[in-house]
Protein backbone atom coordinates (compact mmCIF):
# COMPACT_ATOMS: atom_id res chain seq x y z
CA UNK A 1 0.00 0.00 0.00
CA UNK A 2 2.62 2.36 0.67
CA UNK A 3 4.82 1.35 -1.80
CA UNK A 4 1.86 2.43 -4.27
CA UNK A 5 1.43 5.60 -3.03
CA UNK A 6 4.68 6.72 -2.69
CA UNK A 7 5.51 5.47 -6.46
CA UNK A 8 2.07 6.93 -7.83
CA UNK A 9 2.44 10.50 -5.16
CA UNK A 10 -0.17 10.26 -3.89
CA UNK A 11 -2.08 9.32 -6.23
CA UNK A 12 -3.56 5.76 -5.88
CA UNK A 13 -4.44 4.72 -2.38
CA UNK A 14 -5.55 1.49 -1.78
CA UNK A 15 -6.94 -0.13 1.19
CA UNK A 16 -5.92 -3.21 2.59
CA UNK A 17 -9.24 -5.16 1.58
CA UNK A 18 -8.58 -3.50 -1.81
CA UNK A 19 -4.82 -4.47 -2.05
CA UNK A 20 -5.56 -7.89 -1.14
CA UNK A 21 -8.48 -8.90 -3.35
CA UNK A 22 -6.54 -7.39 -6.44
CA UNK A 23 -3.40 -9.53 -5.20
CA UNK A 24 -5.73 -12.75 -4.93
CA UNK A 25 -7.25 -11.95 -8.06
CA UNK A 26 -4.11 -11.71 -10.28
CA UNK A 27 -2.27 -15.21 -8.65
CA UNK A 28 -5.52 -16.45 -9.41
CA UNK A 29 -5.07 -15.56 -13.21
CA UNK A 30 -2.03 -16.29 -13.21
CA UNK A 31 -0.99 -12.69 -13.98
CA UNK A 32 1.54 -12.58 -10.41
CA UNK A 33 2.97 -15.26 -8.09
CA UNK A 34 4.10 -14.82 -4.66
CA UNK A 35 7.76 -15.54 -3.84
CA UNK A 36 8.66 -17.52 -0.94
CA UNK A 37 9.67 -14.82 1.70
CA UNK A 38 11.26 -15.54 5.03
CA UNK A 39 9.85 -11.98 6.69
CA UNK A 40 6.30 -11.04 7.06
CA UNK A 41 5.88 -9.06 4.01
CA UNK A 42 4.78 -10.68 1.03
CA UNK A 43 6.29 -10.57 -2.22
CA UNK A 44 4.68 -10.95 -5.92
CA UNK A 45 6.46 -11.46 -9.04
CA UNK A 46 5.16 -10.43 -12.44
CA UNK A 47 4.39 -13.88 -14.32
CA UNK A 48 5.48 -14.12 -17.90
CA UNK A 49 1.62 -14.11 -18.98
CA UNK A 50 1.70 -10.96 -16.65
CA UNK A 51 4.33 -9.05 -18.39
CA UNK A 52 2.44 -9.96 -21.72
CA UNK A 53 -0.45 -8.76 -20.71
CA UNK A 54 0.86 -5.53 -18.92
CA UNK A 55 2.62 -4.39 -22.33
CA UNK A 56 -0.70 -5.01 -24.39
CA UNK A 57 -1.88 -2.73 -21.73
CA UNK A 58 0.16 -0.08 -21.98
CA UNK A 59 0.37 -0.39 -25.99
CA UNK A 60 -3.57 0.59 -25.39
CA UNK A 61 -3.03 3.01 -23.58
CA UNK A 62 -0.31 4.52 -26.09
CA UNK A 63 -2.93 4.59 -28.63
CA UNK A 64 -5.43 5.98 -26.51
CA UNK A 65 -3.37 8.78 -25.42
CA UNK A 66 -2.31 9.24 -29.16
CA UNK A 67 -6.03 10.02 -30.47
CA UNK A 68 -6.51 12.35 -27.72
CA UNK A 69 -3.69 14.07 -28.69
CA UNK A 70 -4.65 14.05 -32.19
CA UNK A 71 -8.75 15.07 -31.12
CA UNK A 72 -7.04 18.24 -29.44
CA UNK A 73 -5.13 19.30 -32.02
CA UNK A 74 -8.27 18.88 -34.35
CA UNK A 75 -9.91 20.99 -31.96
Amino acid sequence: MQFLEQESRGAITLGPASLYTTLKKLVGTGLIEELDGDDSRRVYHLTAKGREVLAGNIERRRQLLAMADHIMEEA
